[in-house]
């Protein structure tokens, strides 16, 4: 399985998020006229294997998407609660570790939607 398939299976099955979003997980982009709150997520970078070790690491952006601006902090809040510390083995990528890095408040005025962007590195091993 891939660091972004384990990425949608957290998302989709944690209590938190599954409560507000249900599967409404996308990668890249939200679907024309979205059923709100939703996660959009990308891969953003990531590197090769470290040395002779298989750990390597690879930074997802997750925007956090809500009709309100309240709604996208809910959010926010439980995908931040789904990943901090993370881990999750089994076939294919090993999430070792999921930390969030950055986080940041936008708006987009031309169909007034909020979104909170999360940025989250996830160490993996294959």
């Amino acid at each position: 399985m891939s660091a972004g398939a384990r990425l949608y299976t957290r998302l989709t099955t944690h209590a938190g998020t599954a409560a507000l979003v249900s599967v409404r997980v996308y990668p890249l982009l939200l679907p024309q006229h979205p059923t709100l709150p939703a996660i959009v997520y990308q891969r953003i970078s990531g590197t090769e294997r470290m040395g002779s070790t298989q750990v390597r690491e690879a930074r997802y952006q997750l925007s956090c998407w809500g009709s309100t601006f309240a709604s996208s902090q809910a959010l926010a809040a439980q995908v931040r609660t789904a990943l901090e510390g993370w881990g999750v083995g089994g076939t294919g990528v090993f999430v070792r570790m999921a930390r969030v890095v950055n986080e940041q408040d936008d708006h987009e005025p031309e169909e007034n939607l909020y979104r909170v962007i999360l940025d989250v590195m996830l160490h993996l091993t294959e």
